[in-house]
């Protein structure tokens, strides 16, 4: 490599190390948007989680009810 070429190599690195660095920066901002997308997703879904167990609670007793009453 000439004394040109490598003074060139040397000026471009800090530009292809602030390239990375940015593109970095970017994959990391999407990967945490992603995860915060998710976090929010769980939330959604575990308050769901929790209307059908207080349905299904709720038929249960209703079930047994019924069956305490046909019976008497």
């Amino acid at each position: 490599m000439s004394e040109k070429s490598s003074t060139a190599a040397a000026k471009d690195a800090p530009m292809v190390d602030k390239s990375r660095k940015h593109k970095e920066k970017n994959d990391m901002v999407g990967l945490n948007d992603k995860f915060v997308q998710l976090i929010d997703k769980v939330k959604h879904l575990e308050g769901e989680n929790r209307k059908l167990e207080t349905k299904l609670k709720i038929l249960k007793e209703q079930g047994a009810t019924r069956g305490r009453s046909t019976t008497s």
